[in-house]
């Protein structure tokens, strides 16, 4: 079984990249880790709290305005929002954070991985930005690092926030702080097999069939 690995900036199109590349690839699975960043941060309550000093106690805080503490309880994913979107919050935080969250979800993938190959698939296809730091990146088949426009991927994170209720402009602040974190770890893997750009056109899908092609010969 041969592992794929698909990394790159947020909103570069890993999960479109992912799902077209397990209808071209016979008998491949897609794992989208970003599903277990949810389960992880319910799973790191105590660390999120104790690095965005957010109070562990519950109850109103006057100094906070719909404080990111009184949402982790309700849902995870919306506080993590809150404090992408805070201009106090820092990179080193989000970096600590995210780190923790790698390691947890780097379990995830091995498990699924690992259930992959108990079904007998010829190729397991996994996305997320963290894939660099994590052990698999050493003994993956091949590597995909994916690029593409600056203004694309930040109008695309703002369509995500305003789904979530949050305007478009406030994409901006979370794009700079996820840049910060992840751009200089994607700027320093090593062992890239393929670079890709992504237009958000016709032309990626042929790109990408061309490539399962060749991985499939």
């Amino acid at each position: 079984m041969e592992i794929i690995l698909i990394t790159g900036h947020s909103c570069a199109g890993k999960q479109t990249t992912t799902a077209i590349m397990s209808r071209f690839l016979k008998n491949s699975v897609a794992i989208h880790a970003d599903v277990y960043i949810r389960p992880g941060l319910v799973h790191l309550a105590s660390q999120f709290k104790e690095i965005f000093g957010i109070p562990v106690t519950s109850g109103k805080s006057e100094s906070i305005p719909n404080p990111p503490y009184i949402h982790f309880e309700h849902d995870p994913s919306i506080a993590l929002c809150q404090v992408e979107t805070d201009p106090q919050t820092t990179s080193e935080q989000y970096m600590k954070l995210f780190h923790l969250l790698a390691q947890y979800t780097e379990k995830q993938i091995e498990s699924d991985i690992e259930t992959a190959r108990e079904q007998g698939k010829d190729f397991v296809i996994v996305e997320y930005v963290m894939l660099p730091i994590l052990d698999i990146w050493k003994r993956a088949n091949y590597r995909v690092m994916i690029s593409s426009n600056k203004q694309a991927r930040i109008k695309h994170l703002g369509a995500r926030f305003e789904r979530k209720g949050y305007s478009c402009e406030v994409a901006q602040k979370s794009y700079e702080l996820r840049q910060a974190v992840f751009g200089p770890m994607l700027d320093s893997a090593t062992s890239v097999d393929c670079y890709i750009t992504n237009n958000y056109d016709e032309n990626y899908e042929r790109d990408l069939r061309h490539m399962c092609l060749a991985l499939q010969s």
